[in-house]
């Protein structure tokens, strides 16, 4: 279970370039809650993955993971039990090296490639083949020569590989071709499903917001304007969530970004 407990967070107080991102800002994401989130730019969505994996510190208030404070936990040893991919499928995985040398690193067999025996092989064998992408082929390709729905799947079996406690996802499918996103989102959700991960899904697309996860909120300046779970999510359509968009912030949810989506 995430529990975040009235966090508040200023960039550069005291200056002209002052930020209020988050003001006493609570949320709860139960255990194997797959919660999509969606919202225009600068909502806030990146900057609560950032306070959760812990880029930087909040102000105040507290985050707790399964019980375990973490507000002032370093972020390598928060990234120990919590994954997380990005929109740039450049990020994640070292393009130099062999696709079992980066899952070499991420399964903690890192620096000991010598080391690695025909069982380790065949786990990642085993593991590349539920991605459907024939990588499991390809064990001693250079991460480099992937596409980038390649890169992006190989980076989610990364985060994965030890099932985390927590996986962020920050729009990894929308630096994607539409087939390609498609593809990787059904990669997703069949890794949540089977691991029964908790997740958080940052996405602009306000489809795959309905299609995906059991939980869906909308951000706006900081605050969850919305947050629907079970059947009333599965009840909604795009034109519901503008309208209640609308009612909870008080504007339209005019992003062209999300509206050509």
């Amino acid at each position: 279970m995430l529990e975040i407990k009235n966090i508040s967070k200023t960039f550069n107080p005291g200056t002209i370039n002052e930020k209020k991102v988050f003001s006493d800002f609570s949320l709860t994401v139960k255990d194997s809650e797959f919660v999509t989130i969606i919202g225009a730019n600068g909502a806030g969505k990146s900057t609560l993955f950032n306070a959760i994996s812990g880029t930087f510190f909040t102000d105040s208030g507290t985050i707790l993971l399964d019980g375990k404070n973490i507000t002032l936990m370093s972020e390598y040893k928060r990234s120990r039990r919590i994954g997380r991919l990005f929109q740039d499928p450049m990020l994640g995985t070292a393009p130099g090296m062999t696709i079992e040398e980066n899952l070499a690193l991420a399964a903690g067999r890192g620096g000991w490639f010598s080391t690695l025996n025909r069982q380790d092989r065949e786990r990642f064998k085993e593991k590349l083949s539920e991605l459907g992408m024939g990588l499991e082929d390809k064990l001693t390709k250079p991460v480099g020569l992937l596409s980038g729905g390649q890169r992006q799947a190989l980076t989610l079996m990364m985060a994965t590989i030890n099932p985390p406690d927590l996986l962020l996802l920050d729009e990894h499918t929308a630096a994607l071709d539409p087939a390609t996103a498609e593809k990787v989102l059904k990669i997703t959700n069949d890794i949540v499903t089977k691991y029964n991960l908790t997740c958080l899904m940052v996405t602009h697309n306000m489809q795959s917001a309905l299609d995906f996860g059991n939980r869906i909120l909308m951000m706006d300046d900081g605050k969850v304007v919305f947050d629907a779970c079970g059947e009333e999510k599965k009840n909604l359509k795009i034109s519901d969530l503008l309208v209640l968009f609308r009612k909870g912030s008080g504007k339209a949810l005019n992003t062209d970004r999300i509206l050509l989506s």
